[in-house]
């Protein structure tokens, strides 16, 4: 059976880390078997394997599933956030320590970033 998609960007992402099956099976605590018929295509990956596998390689669930995103990590701190937009999008929520910013403290971070 041919490689899918994800399982050809799955072995391009352990070929990038030099992880081989064995290495990933401990990292993820997925049996090295199920690994192998994952990657033979003969069994589907679950959504906690897929989840596992992507931290584990420090690549993106959308990158590994579709391909998208180029393999972004999955570390928040890579990601940049221009507060500008997301202060002036009134779909972004935003919140501090977990707690919603009012929209006056909102306005005033938008005076001080202008």
């Amino acid at each position: 059976m041919p490689n899918t998609g994800f399982t050809a960007r799955l072995e391009q992402a352990m070929e990038q880390v030099g992880m081989t099956q064995r290495d990933l099976a401990e990292t993820t605590n997925i049996n090295k078997a199920v690994i192998n018929r994952i990657i033979l295509g003969t069994r589907p990956a679950r959504d906690n394997e897929i989840t596992a596998m992507a931290e584990a390689l420090n690549v993106s669930t959308d990158w590994l599933l579709k391909g998208t995103h180029s393999s972004e990590t999955n570390d928040p701190q890579d990601k940049n956030i221009d507060l500008k937009k997301a202060i002036e999008d009134e779909d972004v929520l935003l919140s501090y320590d977990g707690k919603p910013i009012p929209d006056e403290y909102a306005e005033m971070i938008k005076k001080l970033l202008s």
